[in-house]
């Protein structure tokens, strides 16, 4: 929180600065949020960005395409898909894009988001921290950071525990995830990277 407490101002102070939902600093130089708006762009402007990455299929919002492109920010659309279906993987190939660009010290600092800043966010969140040799519990606990809340489930499951609500195919695939098949330059991998390698 130490990074959210120095740039974000105290209530009712001018030219507070708001972040996206659900943002967080996962590596430095590495964000993750949900979609930004344009309340959120002056707090963005203070990351001093280089890319910004969207993992969704949906078109990129007008305002946000357009605050990008006026930064001059390398901008990557990914278009993975969350299925309904919580068996089913997201698209794995697309994912290791995602990761060799984050990989890539030319690109940060990077704010890679969807639409809410949930599940593709949360994986490739999980798989940066096994790729700094993290453990794979602590990775899963990385993913379940920003699961939706309770009312945001089924109303037919009241009491659903955070644990229930995992798609058990990202758990999956962050499991089985061959980080070993990321290709990057490693005179431009980023310093914390180190002696982990992917």
């Amino acid at each position: 929180m130490a990074l959210l407490d120095s740039l974000v101002a105290q209530e009712g102070s001018e030219g507070a600065l708001y972040p996206p939902i659900n943002f967080s600093m996962i590596l430095p130089g590495v964000y993750r949020s949900g979609h930004p708006h344009k309340a959120n762009f002056d707090f963005l402007d203070s990351l001093h960005l280089r890319s910004i990455m969207y993992l969704s299929p949906d078109v990129y919002r007008h305002d946000t395409h357009s605050w990008a492109q006026e930064r001059g920010l390398k901008m990557f659309h990914l278009p993975i898909e969350v299925s309904k279906d919580p068996t089913v993987e997201v698209d794995e190939a697309l994912v290791k894009e995602a990761l060799e660009n984050i990989l890539d010290s030319r690109n940060l600092p990077i704010l890679m988001h969807d639409n809410k800043g949930r599940h593709v966010p949360s994986i490739l969140s999980a798989l940066l921290r096994l790729a700094t040799d993290w453990t794979l519990e602590a990775a899963y606990g990385e993913y379940r950071v920003f699961l939706p809340p309770e009312d945001d489930w089924v109303r037919e499951k009241p009491g659903k525990s955070k644990k229930e609500k995992e798609r058990v195919a990202d758990l999956q695939l962050i499991a089985r995830f061959p980080l070993d098949s990321l290709k990057y330059d490693p005179h431009h991998a980023p310093t914390w990277l180190g002696a982990a390698g992917a």
